[in-house]
């Protein structure tokens, strides 16, 4: 199930070219299983900075 948090970050990710497939998956899997194993603690953290992507 995409829910719109991992959505927004694919989208962001996008916009940078520096960033590959492989690591948004990598990133979406991190944040996926953080928000099974803590409520989401970092994926908080992770979404109000999407612009870390593209530095």
């Amino acid at each position: 199930m995409i829910t719109a948090e991992l959505l927004s970050l694919v989208i962001a990710a996008h916009m940078c070219i520096k960033v590959t497939l492989i690591e948004v998956f990598t990133i979406a899997v991190l944040i996926w299983a953080d928000n099974h194993r803590t409520k989401g603690l970092v994926h908080d953290h992770m979404l109000c900075q999407p612009l870390f992507l593209c530095e």
